[in-house]
């Protein structure tokens, strides 16, 4: 299920070059875009070292509500952050031919990169992991309602959460697994020296290096 965000508020490919204004929208001077991804495997790089969501919209040049969420909510986001904390935001356009290097370093297109996440209409903002999987439910449409803010809110802290989940598990996968090692040279420690083990009443003896047995009570 997707987030849609004001139905009505959405520019689609078609009929884009239509659309000129959003009604009762006055459009200050902003930035004619956000930063464009050229190598993804960039981006996943900085978000294991950040633990940050990548967020991407996914827009159409002219779109005046995708200019809308660029002004209001993603460039302050990146305006607004202390130096070294800015967010990864990038910006995809559905229509361009433009090439673009994927999460697996494949060269496409950003058109075609913004099917992979059925990105049909703009504004489409979407939260990555850095193997490009979702983090959240994409937001689709634009800021009629004024809620927008607090959507996006909801998405980042979510995104954020999983990804602290993801970063939890690997480390106690690798915690795990540096244990089971030590363990497994600690075993082969023991086999090497030939010392009896005693289980459940049980005696085994073990083989010492010299190739010798002992004897085996059960």
């Amino acid at each position: 299920m997707k987030w849609k965000i004001g139905a009505a508020a959405l520019c689609v490919a078609a009929s884009v070059g239509s659309v000129q204004a959003a009604p009762g929208i006055t459009t200050p001077a902003v930035p004619a875009s956000l930063p464009v991804p050229t190598d993804l495997r960039i981006e996943a790089a900085q978000i294991r070292q950040r633990h940050e969501p990548l967020i991407i919209m996914f827009s159409l040049p002219g779109c005046p509500y995708c200019k809308v969420i660029r002004r209001n909510y993603l460039f302050p986001l990146i305006r607004d952050a202390a130096p070294g904390a800015k967010p990864l935001v990038r910006e995809v356009d559905i229509t361009s031919d433009r090439p673009l290097k994927d999460f697996s370093g494949a060269v496409i297109t950003q058109k075609a990169f913004a099917a992979r996440y059925h990105a049909r209409v703009s504004p489409t903002v979407v939260l990555l992991d850095d193997a490009g999987h979702p983090l959240t439910e994409p937001l689709v449409g634009g800021d009629t309602a004024g809620f927008y803010g607090a959507y996006l809110d909801r998405a980042i802290e979510e995104a954020q959460q999983k990804l602290a989940k993801e970063r939890l598990r690997a480390l106690s996968t690798v915690l795990t697994g540096r244990f089971l090692h030590r363990r497994s040279l600690r075993l082969k420690d023991v086999l090497g020296a030939g010392i009896a083990l005693t289980f459940v009443g049980a005696t085994f003896s073990f083989p010492s290096q010299s190739g010798s047995y002992g004897r085996q009570q059960y």
